[in-house]
């Protein structure tokens, strides 16, 4: 396996650190506040088990490759559309994005009306190519530190990330396969053996061409009546390890709904054991896991926002505007932890 003895820079203290990574937090008040602690929280339960942790990666890790965003996906896709399709959809920068799977049903039922089905996986594959670069550096990082990785995205950019690796471990002799395991829609809740890397797609299957864009394929994977791939997969993650929640926004709706449901269900199933322990006089000894946001400051990030995730067990980190690189920086730290050369 390889690992970061290769990729070290400068060792640094532990508070040090810690206080320059706090540095990027949006300094306003009890925002501030609530984020450092939110971060210790992180940091001091990645000390205890790094194993346990899963990075959800959300379209703001891809976007800097020249990646499509959801937004820029869907005005490429109309675009292709008829010109009365395009007159409708003029206004389309002002959409909300809970709406794009419903719009995504219109433009795919308007290349169908035009004879051609296949123009609409055919524009989403087009643009989920990566156009300024195969991966980044901050992608590197967090697969240095977790092994498990859940997306929502549909481009390879975090296998890039781990070719990257296997390719400058080739430059230092230390060639070693990366035993990364990749997962689809049909075999998401095929456990592989612990001690492999992990990576799931939750919404592609990029070999076979398909992806979940349209309200009508969301419903298939998240009602539920539909399949239940995706929620016994994000159920068993969300209760058995913590998730860091990176560059995703929970702009999609049922995502967001589908996770809130499952960390209600999880805390109302530990309330109802923790008491017929206590009234039993016994020890509980489970404990519900917590989860966390990294996410830069914007108009929504206020109070309101943290109490709104923390209620399902989502601790927010906010950082500056902009500052994006703190996820790279948090992620350097992390992965010194992980290989036991941070000085404490």
């Amino acid at each position: 396996m390889v690992t970061i003895d290769n990729i070290t820079t400068e060792k640094l203290p532990n508070k040090k650190k810690v206080d320059q990574l706090s540095s990027f937090l949006s300094a306003s008040g009890d925002i501030f506040n609530r984020s450092e602690k939110n971060l210790n929280d992180l940091i001091n339960n990645y000390k205890g088990e790094y194993e346990n942790f899963a990075a959800f990666i959300g379209a703001g890790l891809s976007k800097p490759l020249g990646i499509s965003d959801w937004k820029k996906l869907i005005k490429k896709m109309i675009a292709k559309c008829s010109e009365s399709f395009i007159e409708k959809y003029n206004d389309f920068e002002n959409s909300n994005p809970h709406n794009y799977p419903d719009i995504a049903d219109e433009i795919f039922e308007e290349y169908r009306a035009m004879g051609n089905d296949e123009l609409f996986f055919g524009t989403i594959k087009e643009h989920m190519e990566q156009e300024i670069s195969s991966t980044s550096i901050t992608l590197v990082k967090v697969i240095l530190a977790i092994k498990c990785h859940l997306t929502t995205n549909f481009d390879t950019s975090i296998e890039e990330a781990y070719k990257f690796i296997e390719y400058f471990a080739t430059l230092t002799n230390n060639s070693k396969d990366m035993n990364l395991v990749k997962r689809y829609l049909d075999d998401l809740n095929i456990e592989p053996k612990s001690e492999v890397d992990q990576l799931y797609y939750l919404h592609a299957d990029i070999n076979k061409n398909l992806f979940i864009l349209r309200t009508k394929d969301y419903e298939n994977f998240y009602d539920k009546t539909g399949s239940k791939q995706i929620l016994d997969l994000l159920k068993r993650i969300y209760l058995n390890k913590h998730i860091i929640f990176i560059g995703f926004s929970f702009e999609d709706r049922f995502v967001k709904k589908c996770i809130t449901d499952i960390a209600f269900e999880i805390k109302n199933d530990f309330e109802k054991t923790r008491t017929f322990y206590r009234e039993h006089g016994k020890e509980n000894k489970s404990y519900q896991r917590k989860h966390f946001l990294l996410i830069g400051k914007n108009d929504t990030t206020d109070i309101d926002f943290f109490n709104s995730f923390e209620k399902i067990g989502i601790y927010p980190v906010i950082y500056d505007k902009g500052k994006h690189i703190f996820i790279e920086k948090l992620f350097h730290y992390l992965s010194f932890i992980k290989q036991g050369i941070t000085n404490e």
